[in-house]
């Protein structure tokens, strides 16, 4: 068996993976923002996070869709501090 150790996204990687993921949908600085501390860089929860806030169904946001989506609403484990 072989260990792999996988850092933690930079910000500049975190903002990319959210570009990525959210496609076409803007996401408003504070909600990008909270994504970003809330996931403490783990490439896992950016994704899902980016997902979950992004929304699906393949729409177009509205002005309300970006007002409403919340992050807050949102629970990601916080991660483990190292031994």
């Amino acid at each position: 068996m072989t260990a792999l150790t996988l850092n933690r996204l930079a910000q500049r990687e975190i903002d990319a993976m959210i570009d990525r993921v959210a496609g076409n949908k803007l996401l408003p600085a504070d909600i990008r923002q909270d994504i970003v501390e809330r996931t403490d860089g783990i490439p896992l929860f950016v994704e899902e996070m980016t997902k979950a806030v992004a929304g699906g169904g393949g729409r177009e946001p509205s002005a309300a869709d970006s007002r409403s989506s919340s992050v807050s609403a949102l629970s990601v484990p916080r991660a483990c501090t190292p031994r």
